[in-house]
């Protein structure tokens, strides 16, 4: 995953995808669930916190498909993957920075 992700202001596509990897190899996600956390640059609170798709357990891919929501405020954010692997124990993925950016004002210079 880059550590910088740029997203617009009211967009659900494209949807977020990365590769969960520990010491640089694909966690095996047999068996897991994984969920997509994010919160504001600076806030204890969870703006999202929801399912996410293994698209590839052996490959350890996933995605997440953001919901209107997510995407319906401007702002810094960190997200981060949140794993529960067979037998409950939790494993994180290192935070990434989200920038959810509204489009820059048109200027009438034509």
């Amino acid at each position: 995953m880059s550590s910088h992700i740029t997203h617009y202001n009211g967009n659900r596509s494209p949807s977020l995808t990365d590769t969960i990897t520990s010491d640089g190899v694909a966690v095996n996600l047999t068996g897991c669930t994984v969920k997509f956390q994010m919160r504001l640059v600076g806030s204890n609170t969870l703006k999202v916190d929801t399912a996410a798709t293994v698209v590839s357990a052996p490959a350890g891919t996933v995605q997440y498909d953001w919901a209107a929501a997510d995407v319906n405020v401007s702002g810094y954010y960190v997200g981060w993957w949140h794993v529960t692997l067979p037998g409950g124990t939790l494993q994180d993925t290192p935070e990434f920075l989200v920038e959810i950016r509204d489009h820059a004002p048109i200027a009438n210079t034509y």
